[in-house]
């Protein structure tokens, strides 16, 4: 962790928290690293002595094991730092770091920096790190540089931005060096085209590359070695991170049966471990232990985990009976049931078919609501938006498109019979597969993406793309919703509360994942079961158990004992 100190009582206060933090993470012995340390104010000086020399800070004092490191920048690159006096010089052991290629090389390619500029240092490493006075001024290149314009190449390559010299030289403040930097860049590219670099990788290597490769110049080969070697890397690198997902998933599925054969129920079991997962990547992050690498690495991982999470039975096939009864029990006391899902309302039928003629159904994620069979609500989305929506999934090969109406499920341009197999008999939805139909003639009231290995990867440049156009909700790991603006299962919660005059405070509502959101705010009483999505426990006023220790049975149990 690092801290740059430059200001008293801002400082006081974030150095105390950090102190704090060290305690906290359970870590008995780590690095505390100050940045800009030359720059700390006259006040705060005789503070930083005792804390150089004594390791405290005010009542806070650095654990045992934890040592301090500080850095600064020398006068002639900084003119707001200050030379410390011999009682504190006395009191820390100075070191002169100076710019080495080669090891900062090391760093580079952990960090991706861009394979053009690599292979120039290679056969530039002078230029690496440059500081200079001339008559027009300093002139300088610096390791942050380099890694600037690594991040900003990256970024004009994907958007199909030429990158020009005046662009590089906001980074490489040198004229020569950016001018010299612009042209190999030029280079780079044409050595990448002229040799088919992603053929050789694949093997598919020409007598004609060798013998163009023997007349090439020394750079002009070590620039192709260079081009070669970073594909490799990257293929290196993409097995070496998927070794890691699996190790670690391994070490999770160890945990998990670990569990299970202590007889813990199996669901409850993967989502408690899933928790704890997540929990501790949120605490590293808080805490400041986390490189973005590794908190990437983290998300993904926790993805994986939880798109692979065991299904939970619904309540209905595991005690039929005892929810039936309630729902028969809280009709005859004048209180209405509703089932909210994102599920179609067919299905939803089925599955409650001993009472459906009892309870309210609110599906398609608050799109549809029915009452005995009578259709009090549909939002119907634009045929314009359908047809975009059906070009827009053919962006991602790996997804099916579903377009739900009040009556059946119609999934286009999917041939998959496992897909096909479980939207029938897994979900129990009535399907329709054409891959021929025009989504606008149907009466649409919400679209649904589906990605057997998680939609979350993507749900983010998915929601940005339709916002303001469509309401895009997650629908558990695989799935991602789209309803007309403004529709969700609170907005149905809402509307049935008007049609049926239920008060708000009168109203009580169970959730457990993102789509729930909506229905819980807009209840008086809103309930998360105890494995439910932190943001749902957190809208909450109560939490219930988890479906599997039967809690929304459990609360309703306890509300008709209360009205006795």
């Amino acid at each position: 962790m690092s801290r740059s100190l430059k200001k008293g009582p801002y400082i006081s206060v974030k150095l105390e928290k950090k102190v704090s933090a060290m305690e906290e993470s359970g870590k008995k012995e780590g690095i505390l690293f100050i940045d800009e340390i030359n720059c700390v104010s006259e006040t705060l000086a005789p503070t930083m002595l005792q804390f150089l020399q004594c390791k405290t800070f005010g009542n806070q004092a650095v654990p045992e094991g934890w040592i301090i490191v500080a850095a600064g920048n020398p006068p002639e690159y900084n003119k707001s730092v200050r030379e410390f006096d011999m009682v504190t010089l006395d009191r820390v052991r100075r070191m002169r770091i100076e710019a080495d290629f080669s090891v900062w090389k090391e760093y580079a390619v952990k960090r991706h920096i861009h394979p053009a500029l690599l292979t120039y240092l290679d056969l530039r490493p002078a230029n690496f790190y440059v500081v200079e006075n001339d008559v027009d001024g300093m002139q300088f290149v610096t390791a942050r540089g380099w890694e600037d314009l690594s991040s900003l190449m990256k970024v004009y390559e994907e958007l199909g931005i030429t990158l020009t010299e005046e662009s590089i030289r906001e980074y490489l403040a040198h004229d020569d060096v950016a001018k010299d930097v612009a042209a190999y860049i030029d280079l780079y590219k044409k050595y990448e085209d002229h040799y088919g670099i992603p053929e050789i990788l694949e093997g598919k290597v020409t007598t004609s590359i060798y013998e163009r490769l023997f007349r090439a110049s020394f750079d002009e080969k070590i620039s192709v070695v260079h081009l070669v070697l970073s594909g490799l890397h990257t293929s290196f690198e993409a097995v070496h991170n998927w070794k890691k997902i699996t190790d670690k998933w391994f070490a999770f599925l160890k945990q998990y049966r670990s569990c299970v054969m202590a007889e813990e129920e199996p669901v409850a079991a993967y989502q408690k471990l899933c928790a704890e997962q997540e929990a501790e990547t949120a605490l590293r992050k808080k805490q400041g232990f986390l490189e973005k690498d590794e908190e990437h690495f983290l998300e993904k991982l926790g993805e994986k985990l939880c798109g692979a999470c065991p299904q939970t039975e619904d309540v209905v096939g595991k005690t039929p009976e005892e929810i039936f009864d309630l729902i028969r029990e809280l009709r005859k006391r004048d209180i209405y049931f509703a089932a909210a899902s994102g599920r179609q309302y067919m299905g939803l039928k089925r599955l409650f078919a001993p009472v459906a003629d009892q309870m309210l159904f609110i599906s398609e994620n608050g799109s549809n609501v029915v009452w005995k069979d009578e259709e009090l609500y549909a939002s119907v989305i634009d045929p314009n938006l359908i047809k975009e929506m059906q070009e827009y999934a053919k962006h991602f090969p790996n997804m099916h498109l579903t377009l739900s109406t009040t009556k059946a499920m119609h999934s286009t341009g999917s041939d998959d019979l496992s897909y096909r197999k479980m939207m029938v008999d897994g979900y129990q939805n009535d399907m329709v597969f054409d891959d021929d139909e025009d989504g606008t003639k149907l009466k649409v009231i919400k679209m649904s993406l589906y990605c057997e290995s998680g939609i979350r990867p993507y749900a983010k440049e998915i929601e940005d793309y339709w916002q303001g156009r469509l309401n895009t909700v997650v629908a558990g790991a695989p799935w991602i919703d789209f309803m007309k603006p403004g529709t969700d299962k609170g907005a149905a919660l809402q509307f049935v509360q008007q049609y049926f005059q239920v008060k708000k405070e009168e109203t009580l509502a169970f959730g457990d994942n993102h789509n729930d959101l909506g229905m819980i705010l807009a209840a008086g009483e809103g309930c998360a079961v105890s494995t439910a999505r932190t943001a749902v426990k957190e809208a909450a006023k109560h939490i219930v158990g988890s479906y599997e220790e039967k809690g929304v049975i459990k609360a309703l149990q306890e509300l008709l004992k209360k009205q006795k």
